[in-house]
């Protein structure tokens, strides 16, 4: 490791200490790279797919009732058309 202007520089992975298998215990200050792993796999794949899901859910929800309300009101129309023709007068 290269040392420029009394700072040490070099790799990254070389500066880091990774913890061997059944060496310490697991405290705090002491992550595993399993841990490390399966943090950055839900971080990295599982928060954002479930951002997505509730954009789309809310999305949809608010498309299918304005497809409800509609097909309401032209029931809604096809009931008073039908009765005028029937009774000659509006309900």
């Amino acid at each position: 490791m290269k040392k420029v202007n009394g700072k040490k520089t070099g790799s990254i992975f070389r500066r880091m200490h990774f913890r061997k298998k059944g060496a310490g215990h697991a405290g705090a200050g002491n992550v595993t790279i399993k841990a490390k792993l399966i943090t950055a796999f839900i971080l990295l794949s599982v928060l954002p797919a479930t951002l997505i899901a509730l954009l789309v859910y809310n999305v949809s929800k608010d498309t299918l009732e304005q497809k409800v309300q509609d097909l309401s009101q032209d029931v809604g129309y096809q009931i008073s058309s039908s009765y005028f023709k029937r009774y000659g007068c509006h309900i």
